[in-house]
Formats: structure tokens, C-alpha cells, sequence
């Protein structure tokens, strides 16, 4: 059946009625007509009286027939021969035509099940041509940035694929590709243009390497949900909900919790101990009850002493371990996690949580804090997702607040109010709630996270369909000097009221209120990327000029050694895309910039994730051979910070150092993976396949934000 069936109305002259239409295409072959192809709905919009209709080829086909509904906006999917012998890929059905409700579209067993892929097709110029890189690339990676075209009439939606890195071939000691191809993605045929050398490359080549994008990083859309139960025991089990507090790590079955009976390589932790006891190697030679990670892939980090992990000996073995309390300051990771915990951070009540002055979590560690209740007696039964008392005077989950007793949920939308320890921060909304959805751009939190989710692309914020604006602008944070807030300062240092920019005179003395303004109006200001943005938010504090697009290559490897591979970089670069075209072609990539911070962990063939603030580095390789692979477990956070805040606390975009040095995330994956994929969908984290020692994994793991 032909394929890709699409349209779009059109304003052609014809009479066709305004509402929905539903429309099929099959082919007629030298044995007969092919079944009809998955229904198009489409619709005629106001001003428009007619649809443009396109397929794709089928070989072997002589002509096509093409069936619609009866009528607009049909209860039934039905549809009826409008025209036959088509012998064209196209047709624009401007109403002239009428069905033979006599002949209904072909049907039968559908040639794919729903959700199915069509074919693939190499992809091709506008002109069919088909489009190679200028080099192979085994090992690099791939992303794509929409950006907005602002130099038409009208704001024009814009996507750029850049290949970046890898390698051509496998000689050893060659260096890998530095280099970084672009083109550009048609929207609407999905053809792409010639690949271009982008001027500048990375600083170092790479290879099995992870490459970010800041594009959406702060988009969580998720559907609305139930309200929360409160934590209890739903399994039955006598443990309650790790997620709430408790420690069953998983409240859905009740043969799993903390002491129960573990089943070897089934791939499920019954015993929540965060291991799955493999049958065929159970090597614990320390007898602390964790399998040896270097021999049988389990999570003892340091089983014999002989392992490369801070303070790892024979004598110390027994007391290295996960969950292991990791003592400060003895050069011994006692826990795991890659690092020796810092005196400057305890737990001092021994409740398990750091003392928040240091960067823990523990609002009363020590029993001094200005915090609800807080004395050295009540202090180790104080600490984030405690149980809460309500009415007592103690803040016991270091949520801020002691809840009333009996708190109401005056909006019935089953989230109580905040005020009094719920989790509704607008009881007068029944529309705002956890788990709500949340509308991007709209400045209103209604999922009660903290975060406003920012548009994937919205027309709304470009609403003039003006000529293009002279770019060239800088943000609305820079070089605010000793101007107040609603003021412009010149280039030689005077301040003006916004009011007098772009207003085609000339009110700073050297003329510099009137030299990148294009479009925009009297009063407004131009950000570099041409975004016209109120005057009166020049130099308030607040960053109002939209985040450029980053992109983040981390990691990976620069050369192939033979037999053993054990080298791989430990550091980061970043570029931002260019959406200005005064100060280049639109969506080229600017100069690469290594970062300052490292890694503390070399790895390649792993993966990233640069999600809210934090560029994710998880898994991948340590050192490898022909025969082997050593995978990582563990997931590393690296900071990142798009804009930043001046002494004064006014916030500004941030220098060209956006990374931190990276540190152990609270999860790791349940088995290492190297040479695998993960994606980032709503707030899980997926991951997919990859090799670990000489075995590949078929196995799929979620993990929650």
C-alpha cells in the first residue's frame, strides 16, 4: 500500500467545506490494486478551500486511486473512490469531486501493525540526490538544534544535524576526527542539504564519546496522575515504600524486601540490598557479604585488596563495601562511591544524612539550627522524608514547616495545602497539584516542582511579522555598569531611559542607542540571538534574553592502542550555535571551548544526558582488549550552569566555563554497561543494551528523575 500519505489545506480557489477530512490512496498494478494505505486526516482551515495531497512512489504501480469521506467531519472513517488513474504523486482536491459511495476504499490485513516503521530511504537533497558525509564516522555522535529564523517576515522554525568526531578506520595509534560536519534538516520532506566542515573542531579528536545538547534540558512535560497514597506498606510485607522513607525497594510484591530470601541470577534483588547474587561466580573473599565487582561483575568495589580503590588492602577489604559507613579523611572509600567523604562534611546526630552547612541534606545535624524543634535531643530524628508529626512543634522532615493537624484541601483536588504540610502550592486552583500538567511558557507552575518549563518552540513569543532586526545585540545583563534598572548605558558610559532606544535618534552622545536596534520598536532592546525584548527589563537583575544552545562533547577516546585499550580523555568542551546570522550563517557552531574542570572518571563508549542543571555521564568503558570489555556501573553529574550572578546578584549568561568537575549521582545503573544508548523521555532516564565483560546485554533499564 502506498505510504506516507500527507496534506495540508490551501487557499486555491475551490470549494471544498471547512472541518476534518479523512482520505486513503491505493495502487493499481499489472496484478491488481494494492490495499488502501493508513487514512490521512486532514483539515481545511478558515480561509482556506482546498487540500494538497502527496505520496510516495510504489514500485510496479501504474496509477493510484485516491478515496475520501463522504462528508467533513465524518462520524465514520469510511472512505469512498474520489478519483481514479492518478498517475501523478499529487493531487489538490478543491471540492469539485464528488465520491462513488459505491466503491469503498480496499481493505484487508493490515500490512504492519500500528506503530509500526515505514520504509527506510537514504536521506536525499531536495534534488534526490543521495548525501554523503565527507567521512565515515564509526564511534561519533549526532544531534540536532531548532533554531528560529528571524529574517523573513515572519519567525521560521529551523533544524541543524551536526556529526561530530569518530573515528574512519581501526589503525591502531591513528588519531581519531576532530572535525564537525553540518546540514540542514527540510521540515517538512524530511530531506536534508550537502553536508558542511564546520571552520572550527573540537580541541582534542574523540570518539565513543557522549555528545549534549542544552535544547529542552529544562522541558519535563508529563501527563497528570492520581493523588499519592500516603506511604504505607502496599505489598503487605512489613516494609514500607523506599520512595517515601522507607526501605522496600519494592512496595508492588511482596517477596521482595529488606531480609528476604535471595534467588540468584534472575536478574531481581529480593533482599533490596542492591545486588542480584549471581549464581555462577559468588566470589566474596573479604566474607562481607558483596560479591566481588573484578571477578563476577557484583558491587564489592574492593573484595581481595588487590583492587584500585582508595585504601583498598587485604586488611581493609572487609570494611569496603556499599552502604559501608565511609569515614572522613582516612583515604579509604569505605562505601563505594569513588571518593573518601571530606571532615568538612558528617553526619554528627548519626541519622545517616550530612550536615546541610556542608552540602548535605540534614536540616538538624548538629542540634543548634534555626530550625523547628531542633535540639541535640531530637536531632537524629530529624532528616529529609522523616515521618512527620504533625502539630508537635518539630519539623521533623526538614520541609520547613510543623503541619496542622487536620489540613484541608480547599481546591478538592486531593492535594493538601502547603501551608500546613501538604504538597499543594495553590489549594484555591483544582488545576495546580503535583503531578498536574504543565504548560510550558505559560509562568504558572502547575505541577508544584519549581520549575516553568520552557516551549520546544513557541510562535507566541515572536509575535511581529516585521522585517528582519539588525542582530548584533548583546543580553540584557551585560555591561549594565552603573546604570539603574530601566536604564541603557552607552557605549561611553552614559545612562538613558530605555524609553529613548531605537527611537532613530541619536540620545547617547557616540550614537550607540541606535546601532543594533533593526526592528525593534522604540523602547525595546535587541539580544544577540535578535530577540526583541521590553526595555524596562534591561538591567533588573533577571536574565530575560533567551538561553543560547549549547552543545557538550564529553569524554570518550582519542586513538586506538592494541591489544589492551586503557587510555580515553577525561575532558569537556563546549560550543554554543550561532542563531544570530549578523554574526555568521545560522546555526553554525561557534569556537570550541575546553573546559577547565575534568572528570574525575575516564571513561569512552558511555553515554549522556544533560538534563535541568546537571550533564549526566553514565557508564561506559575503563579498558578493553579484543576479547574484553570492563564497564562502568556508576553515574557522574557534572554541573552546569548556563547563566550565572554577579556579585551584585544580577544574573547574567555565564562565562565560557559551564561545567563543574563531575561527582557520583544518588543512582547507578543495576548492571555496567559499555557501547550502549540511553535517552532521556519525560523525567526517566532510559537505557538500552551495550557489552559488559565479554557478554552483550539485552536487558532495558528506567530510572526516575
Amino acid at each position: 500500500a502506498p505510504g506516507n500519505l500527507r496534506g495540508h489545506g490551501a487557499d486555491s480557489g475551490g470549494t471544498l467545506a471547512v472541518g476534518s477530512w479523512n482520505y486513503r490512496v491505493s495502487a493499481l498494478t499489472a496484478t491488481g490494486e494494492t490495499l488502501a494505505g493508513y487514512p490521512l486526516y486532514t483539515e481545511v482551515a478558515d480561509g482556506e478551500n482546498a487540500i494538497v495531497l502527496r505520496w510516495d512512489e510504489i514500485p510496479g504501480a501504474l496509477s493510484y486511486q485516491l478515496y475520501r469521506t463522504e462528508n467533513v467531519d465524518a462520524q465514520s472513517a469510511s472512505a469512498y473512490l474520489l478519483v481514479d488513474a492518478l498517475t501523478d504523486l499529487t493531487f489538490t482536491d478543491d471540492g469539485s469531486e464528488s465520491v462513488d459511495t459505491a466503491v469503498v476504499a480496499p481493505d484487508g490485513v493490515r500490512p504492519l501493525p500500528p506503530g509500526s516503521l515505514t520504509r527506510w530511504k537514504l536521506l536525499a537533497t531536495g534534488d534526490a540526490s543521495i548525501v554523503e558525509m565527507e567521512f565515515a564516522r564509526e564511534g561519533h555522535r549526532s544531534t540536532i538544534a531548532t533554531l528560529t529564523d528571524r529574517q523573513g517576515a515572519e519567525p521560521v522554525r529551523r533544524a541543524f544535524l551536526y556529526a561530530a568526531g569518530g573515528r574512519v578506520d581501526t589503525t591502531p595509534n591513528s588519531m581519531y576526527l576532530a572535525s564537525i560536519e553540518r546540514c540542514e534538516i527540510n521540515l517538512l520532506n524530511g530531506a536534508i542539504s550537502e553536508w558542511t566542515t564546520e571552520a572550527d573542531e573540537f580541541h582534542s579528536p574523540r570518539a565513543f564519546y557522549a555528545l549534549m545538547n542544552s535544547q529542552g534540558r529544562l522541558e519535563n512535560p508529563v501527563p497528570g496522575d492520581d493523588p499519592p497514597q500516603q506511604c504505607g506498606d502496599v505489598d503487605g510485607d512489613g516494609y514500607e515504600d523506599h520512595e517515601c522513607g522507607g526501605t522496600d525497594c519494592d512496595d508492588a510484591d511482596a517477596t521482595i524486601h529488606p531480609g528476604a530470601d535471595e534467588v540468584c541470577g534472575d536478574g531481581i534483588d529480593q533482599d533490596c540490598d542492591g545486588q542480584d547474587t549471581p549464581c555462577t561466580c559468588v566470589v566474596d573473599a573479604d566474607a562481607d557479604g558483596f560479591i566481588s565487582e573484578k571477578e563476577c561483575g557484583g558491587t564489592d568495589c574492593c573484595d581481595d585488596g588487590s583492587e584500585d580503590v582508595l585504601g583498598c588492602t587485604a586488611d581493609t577489604a572487609a570494611s569496603i563495601h556499599p552502604g559501608a559507613e565511609d569515614i572522613a579523611d582516612d583515604g579509604i572509600d569505605q562505601d563505594c562511591d569513588g571518593v573518601d567523604t571530606k571532615t568538612e562534611c558528617l553526619d554528627n546526630d548519626g541519622d545517616t544524612y550530612l550536615d546541610a552547612a556542608c552540602g548535605g541534606t540534614d536540616c538538624c545535624d548538629h542540634g543548634t539550627e534555626s530550625v523547628l524543634g531542633c535540639t541535640p535531643e531530637t536531632a537524629a530524628d530529624i532528616y529529609p522524608n522523616a515521618g512527620e508529626i504533625c502539630g508537635d512543634g518539630i519539623d521533623q522532615n526538614c520541609d520547613g514547616i510543623d503541619p496542622d493537624c487536620g489540613c484541608a484541601d480547599a481546591d478538592g483536588d486531593g492535594y493538601e495545602d502547603e501551608a500546613c504540610g501538604g504538597t499543594d502550592c495553590n489549594d484555591a486552583d483544582p488545576t495546580i497539584h503535583p503531578g498536574a500538567y504543565d504548560e510550558c511558557d505559560d509562568g504558572i507552575d502547575q505541577n508544584c516542582d519549581g520549575f516553568e518549563p520552557t516551549c520546544f518552540w513557541n510562535p507566541d513569543a515572536w509575535p511581529r511579522p516585521n522585517p528582519p532586526p539588525a542582530l548584533g545585540g548583546s543580553h540584557d545583563e551585560a555591561d549594565c555598569g552603573g546604570c539603574d534598572p530601566g536604564e541603557f548605558e552607552c557605549a561611553n558610559g552614559n545612562c538613558i531611559a530605555v524609553a529613548l532606544l531605537c527611537d532613530t535618534a541619536s540620545d547617547c552622545a557616540d550614537g550607540s542607542d541606535e546601532t543594533s536596534c533593526g526592528i525593534c520598536a522604540a523602547g525595546e532592546f535587541s539580544c544577540y540571538n535578535g530577540e526583541c525584548i521590553d526595555g524596562a527589563l534591561l538591567c533588573d537583575g533577571s536574565l530575560d534574553c533567551d538561553e543560547p544552545t549549547f552543545l557538550v562533547a564529553t569524554k570518550g577516546d582519542n586513538s586506538l592502542t592494541v591489544p589492551n585499550n586503557t587510555g580515553g580523555l577525561d575532558t569537556f568542551e563546549v560550543c554554543v550555535v550561532n542563531e544570530n546570522p549578523a554574526a555568521g550563517e545560522l546555526g553554525a557552531l561557534l569556537t570550541w571551548v575546553p573546559q577547565q574542570a575534568t572528570s574525575n572518571h575516564t571513561t569512552w563508549g558511555h553515554e549522556g544526558v544533560l538534563y535541568i542543571d546537571y550533564a549526566f555521564n553514565i557508564g561506559g568503558a575503563t579498558a578493553e582488549s579484543t576479547a574484553t570489555v570492563a564497564a562502568a556501573v556508576h553515574i557522574w553529574g557534572s554541573p552546569f550552569a548556563a547563566t550565572a550572578f554577579t556579585q551584585a546578584g544580577t544574573e547574567v549568561l555565564a562565562t565560557d566555563q559551564v561545567l563543574e568537575t563531575d561527582g557520583s549521582a544518588a543512582g547507578h545503573m543495576n548492571i555496567p554497561r559499555a557501547y550502549f544508548t540511553a535517552l532521556r523521555m519525560f523525567s526517566r532516564i532510559i537505557i538500552v543494551g551495550g557489552i559488559d565483560g565479554d557478554q552483550l546485554i539485552d536487558e532495558v533499564q528506567t530510572m526516575k528523575q
